[in-house]
């Protein structure tokens, strides 16, 4: 008989803690791609920042303390290691459509 796995709540923990990073980036390349003016980069970009929103929402619903948690965890990640203010070249090859790093949750 087929049962659904469910991972475990330090899997979904983690899951939740990357998204928050994965939407940071996203938006930072929002910003990046607005400001070079580059329509085709920024259309992807705000695509997968709403993909990204639209994941963390639905864990806030599954998981609201493991959310919370999470949410917290990465603030505080990001005041004790704060992230570079410029991104390195080919940061962005995670998130494009066809690039080797395109990766789906």
């Amino acid at each position: 008989m087929y049962t659904k796995h469910r991972p475990s709540s330090w899997h979904t923990f983690w899951s939740i803690v990357r998204a928050y990073e994965r939407r940071n980036d996203l938006v930072r390349l929002t910003c990046w791609a607005q400001r070079k003016r580059l329509p085709g980069p920024l259309r992807c970009y705000q695509n997968r920042l709403v993909d990204e929103e639209a994941r963390l929402f639905r864990h806030q619903l599954q998981r609201p303390d493991a959310a919370l948690v999470a949410r917290c965890v990465y603030h505080l990640e990001r005041f004790f290691v704060p992230r570079s203010r410029r991104h390195r070249r080919g940061a962005a090859a995670r998130y494009s459509s066809h690039g080797q790093g395109a990766r789906r949750d």
